[in-house]
């Protein structure tokens, strides 16, 4: 007996009549030991369902990067459908739990541009090749009803070659740029992602803002330029560019405080735009002889407090400076000591000279 499962019929419209009527075009990404076997299933038992979906087997779901998925709707698949073991049954323990991790993720971001119900994913396991039909049927109706893909333009597509000066991160980046510029979308609003919604290897600097005194201590040593800095109208702006984080913790690590974390996490406008998300201001000293604003209020007064800890506050208030020292910008302190100096020194030369 020979199984089939239809897809429903599209009807034509008038205009279409004496055109060749469109078939979606759908990839397949399967897992060997569970999904593909299921397939062929299907194949042995001749059950009928769209040969519209090409299939591409993997050993494992874990195995399929994000870039296989972004670049096959970059190149203009109208779906994708990812297929493997039921949890509990990877034939790599946990390699699917993994795969539908970043799948989820993935698609969060391109439901964004309209493009999630065009990628799926489906546990299917060797022994339901008649489960695998119905899946591509559904699947299949599913994208005659949305149409073809909104990806336009399919020159100039990414060049995906990734070596040791670029990181796979910046590659997915590029490819969801250019995903992005092909259908027109551009973010409005910030998107934050929750921790368990991300995938491994996304976070960014999270800072406490009752810790942090405003010194420039993590924008220092960030190799990446993950972390901007700005002075601007009295107030000191800390931005995180999402875009680059690559969770080194070399900020974490630098931070006097312990004011900042890497966090699993993520931003979508920040990423999308390429510019940092401001998320942390502090108010700047305004200096007591120029009037202009130099260093983090917090920070001078963490100062003062280390200084009282060493017990060297009478110290340097016995040194009698022609300044006020936490209310006083560098320019001016240097300028202060300079006239100083050569008021003391300016007596000493005249009484030394030779008549």
């Amino acid at each position: 007996m020979i199984l089939t499962v239809k897809s429903k019929e599209t009807p034509s419209s008038p205009k279409s009549k004496g055109k060749k009527k469109w078939e979606p075009r759908i990839v397949g990404i399967t897992c060997n030991w569970c999904s593909y076997a299921g397939a062929d299933l299907a194949g042995t038992s001749r059950i009928q369902y769209p040969s519209n979906i090409r299939i591409i087997r993997v050993n494992c779901t874990g195995r399929i990067d994000p870039l296989f998925v972004l670049r096959g709707l970059e190149l203009g698949a109208d779906g994708i459908l990812i297929s493997g073991c039921h949890i509990g049954d990877c034939h790599y323990v946990e390699g699917n739990v993994a795969a539908k991790k970043r799948f989820e993720f993935f698609k969060k971001i391109l439901d964004e541009m309209g493009l999630g119900d065009r990628i799926t994913f489906e546990h299917v396991s060797a022994s339901e090749g008649l489960k695998w039909a119905e899946v591509v049927a559904e699947f299949t109706n599913k994208i005659e009803k949305l149409g073809p893909t909104p990806v336009k333009d399919l020159s100039n597509l990414t060049d995906l070659h990734v070596d040791e000066t670029e990181s796979k991160k910046h590659k997915i980046h590029e490819v969801l740029l250019s995903i992005a510029k092909r259908v027109d979308y551009e973010p409005k609003k910030v998107m934050i992602f929750e921790p368990e919604e991300v995938m491994e290897g996304y976070g960014f600097p999270k800072r406490d803002p009752d810790k942090c005194v405003g010194c420039y201590g993590c924008f220092s040593v960030c190799p990446e330029n993950v972390i901007s800095l700005e002075d601007v109208e009295g107030k000191r702006k800390y931005g995180t560019l999402h875009t680059e984080c690559l969770v080194c913790k070399e900020c974490e690590k630098a931070c006097p405080q312990e004011a900042i974390e890497i966090v699993p996490g993520f931003e979508l406008l920040s990423y999308m735009k390429n510019e940092p998300l401001w998320d942390l201001e502090v108010e700047l000293q305004k200096c007591s002889i120029c009037g202009k604003h130099f260093s983090p209020i917090p920070f001078g007064e963490e100062l003062k407090k280390r200084l009282a800890e060493k017990k060297a506050v009478k110290a340097i208030d016995g040194l009698s400076l022609p300044f006020e020292p936490y209310t006083t910008c560098p320019t001016c302190k240097r300028e202060k000591m300079a006239q100083t100096i050569a008021e003391v020194a300016q007596p000493a030369l005249t009484t030394g000279k030779k008549s």
